[in-house]
């Protein structure tokens, strides 16, 4: 008989028709006998066989029979001696698809976004009490566009199927659907079982990207004076992997070792700016290395600053060191030379204010030059003969002016003009150039007589 693994218990499996010739055939028994995978698995109700207990399909022993259940039914009369007859019963289990499968952990992995494709991520568990056991199919049913992960669906590995940055995405949740394969008499999806659970993926972090400074260049001025505790400017770099830790280091132009760093931020040593001595250069490029972590793999990027300095007349001047080797002594010495540098706008300023006091100069001299004209009229003067002063003698002696008076003119001689005493003894008048007095001199003699 064939009877599926769900029958009831007291279903009736099978009913005997048995007789005796003997005069009193209804007074007949009916018992089981059963083998080890049947105990208790049947009983006799009168002549009907019975279910006692639920018939199990799904378990490795009764596989091992073929799913099938043997019994013996004994008959036997009430005469004497008793006479029984055993009846062979062979039931044989079809299955029925009874349970839904289970997933069993772990539902979380971990995976480096520097994983290739094909690398397994992991494997999903499930579970399914009806026999075959565990035969189960896996799908993923969301979470993926596009799809990332790809899961066997026989085995229930999950492999990386497309690229994984952590610093775009750095977990996946994945809705998986199992169901059981061919659990029941009835092909599938009739009576086909499912079920749902959720798994999540974290990304880890993998140091991929180098740091990136914004901006890549710096330039300032500063003064020499400008204390070595000061920040002469901070770098603004950063890492999109968020456990690197960022260390900089100058690498390059950091002429004199005059530059280091603080952190992210540049400061400076004491400058020496002595032009009879160590005069350090004015203007630096430095290359600033700056890299992710201490750990495998590295990367790092390189920022460029350019630093010029101001020498400025307090600048102190960088300690002198002595350097002491086998052969010979090097002393340095350092000197502050201080020295003035104007700013443009006074140079102009200066030399505006002179070529204004220059022309004002000149002005006052042609000012002068045209108000008292003393040289230029003394030569015209001083050439001019004396005139005689007639009207003077005159009245001083009239006597002596009338006996002086020239005869009239003879008609057989020609005219004589005057002579004066004075116009014989003096040829020249002239005026003092102090006082401003007149008086007549003697070009020969060179005597003079004041008027």
């Amino acid at each position: 008989n064939q009877v599926p693994q769900s029958t009831p218990i007291s279903n009736i499996l099978a009913t005997l028709t048995c007789t005796d010739p003997d005069v009193n055939s209804t007074a007949l028994s009916y018992s089981v006998t059963s083998n080890a995978n049947s105990l208790y698995s049947f009983r006799m109700q009168s002549n009907n066989l019975v279910v006692n207990n639920t018939l199990n399909y799904d378990s490795a022993e009764i596989a091992s029979v073929n799913f099938q259940y043997s019994a013996t039914i004994v008959v036997t009369d009430s005469g004497t001696p008793q006479l029984t007859t055993n009846i062979p019963v062979f039931i044989t289990v079809t299955p029925v698809n009874n349970y839904a499968p289970q997933c069993i952990g772990p539902l979380t992995y971990s995976v480096n976004e520097n994983a290739p494709f094909g690398t397994v991520v992991g494997q999903l568990n499930a579970t399914d009490a009806d026999y075959k056991f565990n035969n189960v199919e896996f799908t993923i049913e969301g979470g993926q566009n596009p799809p990332v992960f790809y899961m066997d669906p026989k085995s229930g590995e999950i492999h990386v199927l497309g690229p994984l940055d952590f610093e775009t995405r750095s977990s996946y949740s994945l809705r998986i659907k199992v169901v059981d394969l061919n659990n029941d008499i009835m092909p599938d999806p009739v009576n086909q079982k499912s079920t749902y659970c959720t798994i999540t993926i974290n990304v880890q972090d993998y140091n991929d990207n180098p740091p990136v400074c914004n901006p890549p260049y710096y330039s300032t001025t500063i003064y020499s004076t400008l204390a070595t505790t000061s920040d002469i400017l901070s770098l603004q770099c950063s890492d999109v992997d968020p456990t690197s830790t960022l260390t900089y280091s100058i690498v390059g132009g950091n002429v004199d070792n005059l530059f280091l760093m603080n952190g992210n931020s540049i400061r400076h040593n004491p400058f020496s700016y002595n032009p009879d001595g160590v005069y350090n250069p004015v203007s630096f490029t430095l290359l600033v290395k700056v890299t992710d972590s201490t750990s495998s793999p590295q990367f790092s990027t390189t920022a460029i600053v350019n630093i010029d300095v101001v020498p400025w007349t307090t600048t102190q001047p960088t300690t002198t060191t002595t350097t002491t080797t086998p052969e010979k002594k090097t002393k340095i010495v350092n000197e502050t030379s201080t020295y003035w540098q104007p700013d443009i706008w006074f140079m102009v300023v200066l030399t505006i204010t002179a070529a204004l006091l220059l022309l004002a100069l000149s002005l006052l001299a042609w000012k002068l030059a045209t108000g008292y004209p003393i040289c230029g009229n003394t030569a015209t003067e001083a050439t001019q003969p004396l005139l005689q002063n007639k009207s003077v003698a005159n009245v001083e002696n009239p006597v002596d002016a009338a006996k002086e008076q020239p005869p009239p003119p003879s008609k057989d001689k020609k005219d004589i003009a005057p002579v004066s005493p004075l116009s014989l003894q003096f040829d020249g008048r002239a005026q003092d150039p102090v006082t401003g007095r007149e008086y007549l001199f003697n070009s020969h003699t060179g005597e003079r007589r004041w008027l």
